[in-house]
């Protein structure tokens, strides 16, 4: 199960970035592309601001990831689960500031709003479910609360996934939608993280 959700990630992964590249053009590739560097580099800020070693940094199909021991405590895990949102949430209003200036900057302003917005939602193997994971455990035990994360992960890309066939019933447009809620369909079912 776990090899078929990292194919399903991979082509999602592939489909929304030509997706991207052919419906948006270069420049709003390389706007998603900054979203994703400001988002990791938050992480990274959020990693020394609880005084935990950041772990390495890997480039992969998928796009930028941290791999390594997860920070010290349960409110510091949360911190850095919540550190690259964040990051992208200041890069947002920075952003507004320069909206006067032309087009460039509202569409720059709109893709950090997309990765913040994106990364919040409580979907395994998505920023919002690590820090919700990190906020059960200090209620739940390890089991139960991964239990609870996956749960709610899988309803919440059940009502994803139907709202985009309904969409795609209508407009037969966004395929690679599709292929994305599938590969976070099968995260969701991905084993429990180390806590």
């Amino acid at each position: 199960m776990q090899h078929l959700g990292n194919i399903l990630r991979i082509l999602a992964a592939l489909a929304v970035s030509a997706a991207m590249l052919r419906a948006s053009g270069i420049a709003d590739t390389v706007l998603l592309f900054a979203a994703t560097a400001v988002h990791e580099t938050g992480h990274y800020c959020a990693y020394l601001s609880v005084g935990c070693p950041p772990p390495r940094l890997r480039l992969s199909v998928g796009g930028l990831r941290f791999h390594g021991k997860p920070a010290g405590t349960y409110r510091a895990q949360a911190i850095v689960a919540l550190g690259g949102a964040g990051a992208n949430l200041l890069a947002a209003a920075l952003l507004g500031l320069l909206s006067p200036l032309g087009d460039y900057p509202v569409r720059a302003l709109f893709f950090q709003l997309l990765t913040a917005a994106t990364a919040l939602l409580p979907v395994l193997p998505l920023d919002g479910s690590r820090a919700l994971h990190a906020l059960l455990l200090t209620r739940l035990t390890p089991a139960a609360a991964f239990r609870f994360v996956q749960w709610v992960s899988v309803l919440l890309c059940a009502l994803l996934l139907y709202a985009l066939l309904l969409f795609l019933c209508r407009s037969g447009e966004m395929l690679y939608s599709a292929f994305f809620c599938f590969s976070l369909l099968f995260a969701a079912a991905e084993r429990a993280p180390e806590t």
